[in-house]
């Protein structure tokens, strides 16, 4: 997607996504809708050590509406998206993989069981959160054999460190994954059917 640069925006809508997930871009551009991309430069983990006491449906709720305010603090007349999602497993919170070991590691975890993914959004507008909405997905992976785990970190494995799970569902994470329980694009990070009905509330969309 190309990004513009927000001072010099001609998008009536006013519309920014304050994220740099490839995935969420695509989610929100393939449904049709205008927007702009700003991601945010909060520092996401001396945010979550600052709020270590919270669980995780609380937390993920306060990355997601931090994202959003700090970018709408710039740019007050425009709606801004805000988005997390945490991986639970086990009452364990799972962070992305930094290299393809971890994520052996993690997918090896995940095998054969249900981990649940908790997302959060809310749009902000002059400085006030206007909308917020949180879900929780679950997921399970399949009981894949351990010659099949290395094929599919060997030919996969660098293209879904991106993903929290170690799974992209709208590709690769189809091999991977058993079924899940909830909405699609919320396990992708985006939960687009309850933003939708909100931008047309605010005329960002039309009705």
């Amino acid at each position: 997607m190309r990004e513009r640069v927000v001072d010099n925006l001609l998008n009536s809508n006013k519309l920014i996504l304050a994220s740099q997930s490839n995935i969420r871009q695509s989610i929100l551009k393939n449904a049709g809708i205008i927007f702009d991309v700003l991601p945010s430069s909060i520092d996401e983990e001396i945010l979550k050590k600052q709020h270590d006491d919270k669980n995780i449906s609380d937390l993920v709720m306060i990355l997601a509406k931090a994202k959003a305010k700090a970018v709408n603090d710039l740019h007050q007349n425009f709606y801004v998206i805000g988005c997390d999602q945490i991986l639970s497993h086990d009452s364990n919170i799972l962070h992305k993989s930094k290299n393809k070991d971890q994520l052996r590691h993690k997918l090896l975890t995940l095998r054969g069981d249900k981990h649940y993914l908790i997302n959060a959004i809310c749009l902000y507008h002059e400085q006030k959160l206007v909308w917020n909405f949180s879900n929780k997905i679950m997921v399970k992976i399949r009981d894949f054999s351990n010659d099949f785990l290395e094929y599919y970190l060997e030919h996969y494995g660098d293209m879904v460190l991106e993903s929290v799970g170690g799974y992209q569902l709208e590709n690769y994470g189809a091999q991977i994954i058993d079924y899940i329980d909830g909405d699609y694009f919320s396990v992708l990070g985006l939960p687009l059917f309850a933003l939708m009905p909100v931008l047309r509330d605010y005329n960002v969309l039309g009705k």
